[in-house]
């Protein structure tokens, strides 16, 4: 087999452990149920807020119900960017492994495995910026996705979905006690149960995250009794910025943290350059937004 034969079939090879790693890297984080991860075919997407219906009201014997409509809620538009790298086996380098081909396999897939981590980080490090991006990315009403003044479209009622305690007990009652007495953009009750909490991975928020929700503890003492064992799943990442912030989902209702994935990261067809050099590029274009009013997400920023 020829050296150019072999680099090819090396590559085949390479090609299908790192697509498939990378699908599955992602699929990790999309059953998290912390982001909205979806297949798309578009290049440009169009979201629209969804925002309370208007309301059922008693009828008399004859009348004939309202047509219940929902709220206009805010619009925006998210458009897919174009991420890449490439690998490139040059002539020289073809040419001086005739005899020792397997130093060219050596290589690519050593340059493979350090592109598989570099374009996974790219994509996880672009969906947790919705987590970590403070006031830069910005939630349908203008807003920065976590903030005290959110205000609904259709209505002039506001929510505020911040705190500042750290992550203990009396953090979770209050978050309890927001949630139960929260109420749409038409000021009906809407109770959200935040049963999902997002830390950054080895935090102390996660640590005290674990004992609060841990299944299948024995008290030592009556005080020692946890009333949120099991009612919450932990879920933990090491792409959050910073390890004070704590996060909460309520997921019966959709997850605004969004993510199209118009084409994963994929290594493309052999590429021959003006000096004979090989190249494979490894392309992949998704686009990351808060796509919905986020009412049903909590955060503290865990400093008191």
């Amino acid at each position: 087999m020829t050296t150019a034969d072999y680099t090819n079939q090396a590559v085949k090879g390479i090609k299908k452990v790192f697509d498939n790693a990378v699908h599955n890297n992602i699929m990790q984080y999309k059953n998290s149920k912390v982001f909205n991860i979806e297949n798309t075919n578009e290049y440009s997407e169009i979201f629209t807020s969804t925002e309370g219906l208007t309301g059922v009201v008693e009828l008399s014997e004859l009348q004939t119900p309202p047509i219940l409509t929902e709220g206009d809620g805010d619009t925006i538009t998210v458009t897919d960017d174009r991420f890449g790298g490439r690998i490139i086996v040059s002539e020289t380098m073809r040419v001086q492994s005739k005899s020792t081909q397997e130093k060219i396999k050596t290589f690519l897939n050593r340059q493979s495995r350090d592109l598989l981590i570099d374009a996974k980080n790219k994509y996880l490090t672009s969906i947790h910026s919705l987590y970590n991006s403070g006031t830069t990315l910005l939630a349908p009403d203008g807003q920065p996705i976590f903030d005290a003044t959110h205000a609904w479209n259709s209505t002039s009622a506001t929510f505020d979905n911040t705190d500042t305690q750290a992550l203990d007990s009396d953090a979770i009652d209050t978050m309890e006690a927001f949630g139960g007495a929260f109420t749409d953009a038409t000021g009906k009750p809407m109770p959200l149960d935040y049963s999902i909490v997002f830390c950054k991975t080895g935090s102390a928020a996660a640590r005290m995250a674990r004992k609060l929700f841990a299944e299948k503890i024995s008290p030592t003492a009556v005080g020692d009794i946890n009333i949120y064992q099991g009612e919450k799943t932990l879920v933990t990442s090491p792409y959050l910025s910073s390890a004070l912030p704590w996060f909460a989902l309520d997921p019966r209702y959709p997850n605004p943290m969004y993510s199209g994935i118009n084409e994963m990261p994929a290594i493309r067809d052999k590429i021959v350059l003006e000096n004979e050099a090989w190249s494979w590029a490894v392309t992949g274009f998704w686009k990351t937004a808060c796509i919905n009013m986020p009412f049903n997400l909590y955060y503290s920023n865990g400093t008191t």
